[in-house]
């Protein structure tokens, strides 16, 4: 598949690979004085069309009559290649690609669908022949220069977009929408390298940063980091200029590209980045290859995750995933695989606000995708222009990803967010994802909680609209690193907000590996992993405080005391002792906890009209790496007691159900309508497969009984419910000021919808 191929080669044949590493933050270095103010992103007006768009489909050209039966609306397809010169220097494409660019445009409109042609964004071998400069440069000097193009070679014809070669593409672009009336683009490769000294980079960073190009691709060195970040304002700035070209020549036109920075497993360790995730608002509609066949993780949060992050970075506006299908992780193969998992997956997309995509060269061509597209169109009234319903928000910090946590992406990033997701997803609380851009004043004013799942790279004007928020009534979550560096990962000499957390950073535990005496019949089956797992286990203590003082987590833990294995900080004790709702015991000799040593876990104050718990002891990453439920249960009530209250609306069903709150604008009217999505995510065979490897093919579904909604205020009850698809009636009773909703039987999707009074 040339699509897939040729981003896969353009990352590979850039140089864009992962830095790997173990070594620890440095600490207590003095760090720049970054206000942190981003630059301004320039802006997009979305042509409302593609925000009615539910159904895609990926094909070749003689397919567009069995698709549109299938009740596609947006065709993407590849059909030719950027050809040299452009057609006002008398260039164009050969004849027979004329006409069959031609003819599939002409087909495409004719059944009623828009057409997104895939452009490979690559120079011709003649392009590059007549202009080896528009090369990317990895490294200093002329070799760039004397490579030769190779037709079945991308990795020989790496352009840089920086250059004449972005002013091209986008020219090219314009005369192809102007001759054919395309409707739009996508791309496979049209990134930026993580380092480019071609003459135009160079030039340009001369000018604009006052300094040379840094000498090599190192994270490690801040003056990599700051060209990072310019490099990527500067694609943004390509996308930009792409975009106001084609607009100008209809306001309709779209981008629908591939993004490489969204919620895709891989995308998350993927470092140095190849666009910057704030890039993916510069796109009508960004795209990911989805279910993470990196590394089979499909039995996993992580799914959910990656369809909710993609939403998030397109701004809850359009955004598409395409739910690969591969039942053993195996790419563009033929692999078998069952109809009733194509259909959760599908249906797992829409709850998070995708669109969903499907490949006609997946399992049983057009047959096995048109009833996805049947299922879909039945939903379509109440998912499209739909936003999260705001009541807690989540950070998931792309600049404390990739600048503060390179070294070891999966292990230093990923599991703070995963696990407070997954908290929040399995207690069913109404949860909207934001990046670093979100965190402003006015966008935090509409939420009740702020969590900050370690999120360690915060800039100074993010430090401030977050301290404003909390002082003004706002409730914050917050774990071990948050706010510990600025926003290129420079360490600071103590949190920025200390103020709020009521306490000071002093630094990481030091913990060795101990190998407790144990059974020969168990030790045969153990490696170092399991020894070197156990470091830093040490004891969670609860006080005498409201956050750890009730039932449910009595119940898990009546003695009050449990062992931790997770992320852990040592912090100053508060002023207030009483603010200290848990202790931290480390362990001494022989495993025999040291409590004369405890340092603060968990801190709950209030500061201004708002509240604020502090996790030194990272409960969020230890529910993904280390899960326990009273881990859960301790994290959620954190966000309850923060924001406080329990969310306007509870949702009583089985942690398999993935719940998502929505809210539609209704038209012509002040009002909104509630969309509240249910999927059926259990897995039947009850994952008797490998751990680790074994993914989810389901065959069937288990029908889930007693899922009820109660609305804990009167006065915002909706006028009238319905269930969809179908417009079922469910039973409604009202006892006092509460108002509870039951469920029919959830098969494998539904939606609970709420009429505006």
């Amino acid at each position: 598949m040339t699509r897939s191929l040729s981003r896969r080669q353009f990352l590979v044949a850039s140089g864009a690979a992962g830095i790997a590493g173990t070594q620890g933050l440095e600490l207590f270095a003095a760090a720049a004085e970054v206000k942190g103010a981003a630059a301004p992103l320039p802006s997009i007006t979305i042509p409302d069309w593609v925000r009615d768009v539910t159904r895609m489909s990926f094909l070749a050209p003689g397919l567009v009559p069995d698709v549109a039966r299938a009740g596609v609306q947006v065709v993407h397809g590849n059909a030719v290649w950027p050809y040299y010169p452009l057609r006002r220097d008398r260039g164009n494409l050969k004849p027979e690609e004329q006409t069959s660019l031609r003819q599939f445009v002409d087909e495409t409109h004719r059944h009623g669908m828009r057409l997104v042609l895939g452009l490979p964004p690559f120079p011709s071998v003649a392009a590059m022949q007549a202009h080896p400069e528009w090369r990317v440069a990895p490294e200093p000097g002329e070799k760039s220069l004397a490579v030769v193009p190779e037709e079945g070679n991308l990795g020989t014809r790496i352009p840089c977009n920086l250059g004449p070669w972005g002013d091209y593409l986008i020219e090219l672009c314009a005369e192809l929408m102007t001759d054919y009336g395309l409707d739009g683009y996508s791309f496979d490769g049209n990134y930026a390298p993580p380092l480019c000294y071609c003459g135009t980079c160079r030039a340009a960073y001369r000018a604009e940063a006052g300094q040379e190009l840094p000498p090599a691709v190192n994270l490690d060195d801040v003056a990599y980091r700051r060209y990072l970040v310019w490099r990527g304002e500067k694609l943004e700035q390509h996308y930009a200029r792409l975009q106001a070209r084609l607009k100008g020549l209809r306001p309709d036109a779209v981008i629908m590209t591939w993004t490489v920075n969204a919620g895709r497993y891989g995308h998350f360790l993927h470092s140095p980045r190849a666009m910057p995730a704030r890039l993916n608002r510069l796109i009508d509609l960004p795209m990911q290859e989805w279910w993470l066949d990196e590394t089979n993780l499909g039995m996993s949060v992580i799914p959910s995750f990656g369809a909710e992050y993609l939403a998030c970075v397109a701004g809850y506006g359009p955004n598409g995933c395409e739910p690969y299908l591969m039942s053993r992780g195996n790419p563009y193969s033929g692999d078998s695989f069952p109809a009733h998992e194509r259909m959760i997956r599908s249906m797992q997309v829409l709850a998070h606000g995708s669109t969903t995509a499907h490949s006609v060269g997946w399992t049983n061509g057009v047959e096995g995708a048109a009833p996805i597209f049947a299922e879909t169109k039945r939903r379509e009234p109440w998912i499209t222009r739909a936003r999260p319903l705001p009541w807690c928000a989540m950070l998931v910090s792309e600049q404390t990803r990739q600048f503060y946590a390179y070294r070891d992406i999966a292990e230093r990033f990923l599991p703070a967010p995963l696990g407070a997701y997954r908290a929040a997803l399995e207690d069913h609380l109404p949860l909207s994802l934001l990046n670093d851009w979100d965190v402003t004043a006015e966008s935090l004013a509409k939420f009740r909680v702020l969590v900050l799942p370690n999120a360690a790279a915060l800039s100074e004007v993010q430090i401030e609209a977050i301290r404003r928020y909390v002082t003004e009534g706002g409730g914050l979550v917050a774990s071990t690193e948050s706010s510990l560096c600025d926003e290129l990962g420079q360490p600071r000499k103590d949190f920025g907000l200390a103020d709020l957390f009521g306490v000071s950073y002093r630094g990481r535990p030091q913990t060795t590996v101990g190998k407790a005496p144990i059974d020969p019949n168990f030790a045969i089956a153990l490696d170092e992993r399991y020894w070197q797992q156990r470091v830093g286990a040490a004891t969670l203590a609860w006080e005498a405080h409201p956050l750890v003082d009730f039932e449910g987590l009595q119940a898990l833990v009546p003695a009050k005391r449990s062992r931790f294995k997770g992320p852990q900080v040592l912090v100053s004790h508060p002023e207030k002792p009483e603010e200290v709702a848990a202790r931290l015991i480390p362990d001494g000799e022989g495993g025999v906890p040291m409590d004369q040593a405890a340092s603060p876990a968990i801190v709950a104050r209030t500061v201004g009209r708002g509240r604020v718990v502090y996790f030194a002891a990272g409960v969020d990453a230890g529910l993904w790496s280390y899960a326990y439920p009273y881990e859960r249960i301790l994290f959620n009530r954190a966000i309850e007691w923060a924001a406080g209250g329990p969310p306007p609306i509870q949702v009583t069903a089985p942690r398999c159900v993935g719940v998502t709150f929505k809210e539609r604008d209704v038209e012509g009217t002040d009002s909104r309508q509630l969309v509240i999505h249910f999927l059926n995510n259990v897995q039947t065979t009850a994952g008797h497969g490998l751990p680790g490897t074994d993914v989810p093919l389901r065959e069937e579904s288990l029908p889930i009984h007693g899922i009820r909604v109660t609305f804990r205020d009167r006065a915002s009850v909706p006028r009238r419910f319905h269930v969809e698809p179908g417009n079922i009636q469910p039973r409604v009773i009202h006892e006092g000021d509460r108002t509870t909703v039951e469920l029919p039987p959830l098969d494998i999707h539904c939606m609970l919808i709420g009429e505006p009074a």
